[in-house]
């Protein structure tokens, strides 16, 4: 059964070309201007930092490993950077989506993942509730 789309479904567009984006939960990340659209909203990233959203928003809400991020930044370089690179621009990046309802979070010794703030915010309260009752 194919699914009916809704006629009032907004739609997103690249302010760049105009054409019509793939959503995933709101987010779009354009690897080839280096730039992601949240919510409508257009913010420019270096090269890795939109190789890197593009890699967590592709996994949301699991956990990327940092060995896997490296790998996706960096390829197989011969002079790869070390692994704390990646938390620096994951930093810069947290800055950026801070304007966003979007939220990178760490799992220390794991890696990192993407999370919406909202569910993250009712899923907090409905384990206080579950708590408390």
């Amino acid at each position: 059964m194919s699914k009916i789309p809704d006629k009032n479904q907004q739609k997103y567009f690249c302010p760049v070309c105009g054409n019509s984006l793939k959503k995933r939960d709101k987010i779009s990340v354009d690897l080839e201007f280096n730039m992601a659209v949240i919510d409508g909203v257009a913010i420019n990233f270096t090269p890795q930092q939109a190789v890197i959203l593009h890699s967590l928003a592709a996994r949301m809400p699991r956990v990327i490993e940092i060995w896997l991020l490296m790998d996706h930044v960096y390829g197989l370089e011969v002079d790869q950077p070390y692994a704390k690179i990646i938390s620096v621009q994951v930093c810069k990046m947290r800055k950026k989506l801070a304007m966003t309802d979007f939220r990178i979070r760490t799992l220390w010794g794991k890696g990192f993942y993407l999370v919406r703030a909202s569910s993250e915010n009712k899923q907090i309260a409905n384990h206080i509730e579950g708590k408390i009752k």
